[in-house]
């Protein structure tokens, strides 16, 4: 490849313990305020950045500098405090825009969230409504793929404004479409190749079965925005419960801890009484069952899946979403390219449609430790796009293959650092697992002082077992015959 016009990436998850990118130094407390300072960026993330540099030098024209793509799942604000995130991120953009040297990118970047930092298109859509109110305009709830008609991010832009005063964003949501001559390339994060993320129109069409299901974006996004930002986008900012949060998502990768941490909720939420009455053991056993349930369909995302770039599920959701609603957005192209991540698994192949259409997919993969098993099928990728819109996936590393592209400059540096970061990151989340968790899960294992049966079908209802108290023999008098 001659010439980079595009470089994209998803799936970072700045701030998230997991990741590669954000530190593993604790947050140092405040002397003054007492508030706990904002996770860094870590030594992968600045060679990294440093790798990219050197690529985006070696591979550009004088005037045609490459642009930055940013995927969705580049903040993590379901598993992490927004600063952290937003700490991590500039701290990206420092070692990409060093100070007082010519920007070797774009200095306009092209944004778009997915699920874990959906909540940046909510800022964004709403204060385009602001605007757009004025003029009586409708509310919305996506735009359309043309680049031009990406909206601003106040947020973002504060955060780019700290490192250059001439970088600039633009937020597309749920699709951004490139075009050069006959071919198109499609860039979305991914989440909606999963039914998880049609919830709410999936409820609906079970509680009136006649009604017609949602066939364009706007109709899929605005039926189920909310479940995706409240679920999927915001609990990190939750405060303590945040935290607790990402200790309960480390715990739920391990079957052992997950039925463990399910027992505990269930005994107690039968702890009314003391014993428990039927009743209570009945409510307890119904909350375990759903809640069990519930907790395997979380997992049984794409991400959690085996060795197979897509399930079979996820592969059909995906021929329909660019059969129906990307052919909606953007009318029939001749050749059509399809970026994306989300599923933390990177591979390219050619898909077709029920048209007949041949797709050329692509998946960038994803830069996080957050399983105590190797899955060989995880790692991460580059997609670069020239001036043709051919892609050519830039391999950094599998957990089965660690060996980078030799495109990569320094990429045997970085590979070295990635290896290391890979081992020390699961042996923190395998400690993790296996502790007892923070005041949340404390929390759950008292039951009026005790801690009642581990395990439901040892008969909760019976209660714990009061300790017999040994009978201690009085001396014997003894008898004096008079």
């Amino acid at each position: 490849m001659k010439t980079i016009r595009y470089i994209c990436m998803s799936d970072l998850h700045f701030g998230a313990g997991s990741s590669l990118f954000t530190s593993m130094k604790p947050p140092t407390q405040d002397e003054k305020t007492g508030r706990l300072t904002a996770r860094r960026g870590s030594r992968i993330l600045r060679q990294f950045a440093r790798s990219l540099r050197l690529l985006a030098k070696k591979h550009s024209r004088p005037g045609k500098r490459p642009t930055l793509v940013l995927n969705g799942d580049i903040l993590e604000l379901a598993l992490a405090d927004l600063d952290d995130a937003l700490t991590v991120f500039e701290d990206f953009l420092v070692a990409l825009f060093p100070k007082g040297e010519t920007p070797l990118f774009d200095t306009e970047i092209l944004y778009l969230p997915g699920n874990h930092d959906h909540h940046m298109w909510e800022l964004s859509r709403e204060e385009e409504y602001i605007r757009r109110r004025k003029k009586n305009a409708p509310p919305f709830h996506t735009v359309s793929a043309d680049r031009a008609d990406g909206l601003r991010s106040p947020l973002l832009e504060e955060t780019l404004r700290r490192v250059r005063s001439d970088l600039k964003v633009r937020v597309s949501y749920p699709n951004l479409a490139l075009s050069a001559d006959e071919r198109t390339v499609v860039i979305h994060h991914g989440h909606f190749t999963e039914r998880i993320y049609y919830q709410i129109s999936q409820m609906r069409n079970l509680i009136f079965p006649g009604r017609t299901a949602p066939q364009t974006l706007e109709e899929i996004e605005s039926e189920n925005f909310a479940w995706i930002d409240f679920f999927w986008s915001t609990l990190g900012r939750s405060g303590p419960a945040g935290k607790d949060l990402e200790l309960i998502y480390n715990k739920l990768h391990d079957p052992t801890q997950t039925e463990k941490m399910l027992h505990r909720f269930a005994i107690q939420v039968s702890a009314k009484n003391h014993p428990p009455s039927l009743w209570d053991t009945i409510r307890g056993t119904f909350v375990y069952i759903v809640i069990r349930a519930a907790t395997r369909r979380i997992l049984d995302t794409e991400i959690h899946q085996g060795k197979e770039p897509l399930n079979e599920s996820s592969r059909k959701l995906m021929q329909w979403y660019l059969s129906v609603p990307v052919k909606h957005q953007i009318g029939d192209v001749k050749r059509l390219g399809f970026l994306f991540g989300h599923t933390h698994k990177p591979f390219s192949e050619n898909v077709s449609l029920e048209d007949g259409a041949s797709v050329d997919v692509y998946n960038s993969g994803g830069w996080v430790v957050e399983t105590p098993d190797v899955i060989e099928s995880h790692g991460g990728n580059l997609l670069l796009l020239d001036e043709k819109l051919a892609c050519y996936p830039l391999h950094v590393f599998n957990e089965g293959e660690f060996t980078p592209d030799a495109m990569l400059p320094e990429g045997d540096r970085l590979k070295a650092m990635i290896v290391n970061g890979i081992r020390r990151r699961r042996m923190r989340l395998i400690r993790r697992i296996q502790s007892e968790g923070t005041m949340y899960e404390k929390v759950l294992l008292m039951t009026k002082g005790n801690e009642w049966k581990k395990h439901l079908g040892s008969g909760l209802a019976s209660g714990p077992k009061k300790k017999k108290r040994k009978k201690t023999q009085k001396p014997r008098k003894s008898r004096s015959n008079s």
